[in-house]
């Protein structure tokens, strides 16, 4: 290499993972290690591992399988997550003519894989740069897929310097992204754009927020308080809403933040989004558009749980129409937000 050439630095694009199939017995290894993730459900390990092994892990995977069967590629013989995933990597490494990766914080391919890929093809002078899909600071999923990065590096003795991107909820690169896939699908007359989250419990955000819990919660302390709002879930995706929503020339009384995904009968963030597609059509709302910008790729909760769940109980309850806009996945515009974030982030830290 040329003294005074810098090494390329690395990409590794990161995600949650899904099953190896959608076998009963491939879906119940994925779930197990998912779900005893201690960010995933904070409660005592020994509470933990009953509630999975001895409730989840044999009664609910059944059900699950089917849903992810729905889901199921069988022309690739993957899922789309993984499949938009890999698109991603390399996609980005033709963009920023750099080496990157795939990698997944459950399931394959591994962390671990990717990284001894990483030792074994690229040299120590190359900085790798760990780029989370997850524009929203959470713990149990930011945060654990970062932290189980960098234990994973670690042991693998991982000797590039690395470089890890912040959540990038507000990034104008990431809000345009979403704005070009939202656009063409507000050109027929429609009510309200719902833009739905993966819901949190919401004792996983600070104390003081736990106070509030619904649509104007980020009003009031939340938004003052800017040591709070750097890891404040919640807030990360009220912003992520009005910045959507003025991109898009949008009042924010047509644009609607709600939450998904609610697991056990702890509560979560507010509202949900189960229940606000019933409701919506008695107030008026029958026409509606629906993305979900916390996810950014199609997986079973955008594709299962939205377009097919959502979209039948918002129908049955006097709905008119429903559309539901494809996450960003490998788009070039997305591509582009990506590349840019990261050679940024390697600029800044030199």
């Amino acid at each position: 290499m040329e003294k005074d050439k810098k090494p390329k630095p690395v990409f590794v694009v990161m995600n949650l993972g899904s099953p190896d199939s959608a076998s009963v017995e491939d879906v119940r290894r994925y779930l197990t290690e998912f779900l005893m993730d201690g960010r995933v459900i904070s409660i005592p390990r020994p509470f933990r591992w009953l509630l999975v092994h001895g409730y989840i892990a044999r009664f609910r995977t059944p059900r699950s399988a089917k849903k992810y069967m729905r889901i199921w590629d069988h022309k690739k013989q993957s899922f789309p997550l993984i499949t938009h995933a890999e698109q991603l990597a390399h996609k980005l490494s033709l963009r920023i003519d750099s080496p990157a990766y795939s990698a997944m914080r459950y399931g394959q391919p591994s962390v671990k894989a990717v990284l001894k890929r990483i030792l074994d093809e690229q040299p120590e002078q190359s900085p790798v740069v760990l780029l989370p899909l997850y524009p929203h600071y959470a713990q149990s999923s930011y945060e654990t897929a970062v932290e189980h990065f960098r234990r994973q590096a670690r042991k693998s003795g991982l000797m590039h310097r690395l470089h890890v991107l912040p959540p990038y909820y507000n990034d104008s690169g990431y809000i345009a992204s979403l704005a070009a896939s939202i656009r063409p699908y507000l050109s027929e007359p429609f009510d309200k754009l719902v833009l739905s989250y993966h819901g949190i419990p919401l004792r996983h955000l600070a104390p003081a927020c736990r106070l509030y819990n619904g649509n104007d919660a980020c009003h009031g302390l939340c938004a003052e308080d800017p040591v709070c709002c750097s890891t404040c879930y919640r807030f990360h995706c009220f912003r992520t809403t009005e910045l959507v929503a003025v991109s898009l020339g949008l009042d924010l009384s047509r644009v609607e933040m709600c939450f998904q995904s609610r697991m056990g009968h702890v509560e979560w963030l507010k509202p949900y989004f189960s229940e606000r597609m019933k409701e919506l059509p008695a107030e008026g709302a029958k026409r509606i558009v629906v993305a979900a910008p916390g996810f950014t790729a199609d997986c079973l909760e955008t594709l299962e749980e939205i377009q097919e769940e959502g979209q039948s109980v918002f129908m049955q309850s006097g709905g008119h129409s429903f559309t539901y806009v494809p996450c960003l996945n490998d788009s070039d515009a997305f591509v582009s937000c990506l590349a840019s974030l990261g050679n940024a982030l390697v600029e800044s830290e030199g």
